[in-house]
């Protein structure tokens, strides 16, 4: 159950027993990003980081540092081009692991609220959120491969390197401008992560180019149901703001069993393929 916080002298004086910077737990944080609700566990965090009494409120700045809580309240609360986030960071100090923070918008009596659940790290590494899409960003890459290099064997789990290029998207930044191509972009992330499996990984790598990583394959075939539906996925009309907006996606494609474990190198065999499919439809050219 949520306790009410009205000030940080209604939370328990005892740090959390697990020691962590952001304990685990349930925090809700109104439209300025002040906390207004916790659990048991979360507001013994806030009386941490807010000890000296009534005049101090802990707030979303203190989970998450102040240049990602502005992004997340002007993202979420505003529902410009999203209403979830998911982001690994670090702790507050260099010897705690990293945790994972779930946000999501909530509609309260006076306005909006933004929920907040703090987990462990799914993964142990850490990762950066991309502020528009709320997917990891590029950095995320290499841990990912990292691990599957941890076999007790020493033996690497077989994955595949997906790259993804939305074809012509810059004509819709030119013809609409770039908020409706941030939605578009945040629209995509959000219909791409539904069409994948638990244990893959999409990043934003870079513009309108993602790397999808996943888990467990060895062959173009074994990847080819998760290929047709990121195509479908993204064939499907876009509305924003009254303008449809309708787009394909090439996805170049490697494999760890055929063209190593190293992510630079599967990254560049990927991104090859990917512009070698580009080159075969007229439509889409490789740029020169």
């Amino acid at each position: 159950m949520l306790k009410r916080v009205a000030n940080i002298a209604d939370a328990p004086e005892q740090p959390p027993a697990d020691g962590v910077g952001a304990a685990g737990g349930t925090y809700v944080f109104d439209s300025l990003g002040r906390l207004v609700a916790a659990d048991p566990t979360a507001a013994s965090w806030a009386a941490t980081v807010c000890p000296d009494g009534p005049r101090g409120v802990a707030s979303l700045r203190d989970l998450v540092g102040e240049p990602r809580a502005e992004l997340i309240l002007e993202e979420l609360l505003s529902q410009q081009s999203a209403n979830r986030i998911v982001a690994t960071l670090a702790g507050k100090v260099d010897e705690e692991p990293p945790f994972e923070v779930e946000l999501r918008r909530l509609e309260g009596a006076d306005g909006p609220l933004l929920l907040a659940i703090v987990r462990p790290s799914a993964t142990g590494e850490l990762g950066r959120c991309d502020p528009l899409t709320g997917l990891a960003d590029r950095d995320a890459v290499e841990p990912w491969i990292a691990a599957r290099r941890r076999g007790g064997n020493g033996a690497v789990a077989p994955f595949a390197v997906l790259f993804l290029d939305l074809d012509e998207f810059k004509q819709v930044n030119d013809q609409h401008g770039h908020a409706v191509g941030d939605e578009v972009l945040s629209t995509l992330a959000e219909r791409w992560s539904a069409a994948i499996r638990e244990g893959d990984l999409l990043t934003r790598y870079g513009g309108d180019e993602f790397v999808l990583l996943l888990s467990g394959i060895r062959t173009r075939g074994e990847a080819a149901p998760i290929v047709e539906r990121l195509r479908k996925a993204t064939l499907a009309p876009i509305e924003v703001g009254g303008v449809a907006v309708q787009l394909s996606v090439t996805i170049g494609a490697a494999l760890s069993e055929r063209d190593g474990n190293e992510p630079a190198g599967l990254i560049a065999a990927a991104d090859a393929d990917m512009y070698a499919q580009k080159a075969e439809a007229p439509q889409h050219p490789r740029p020169k």
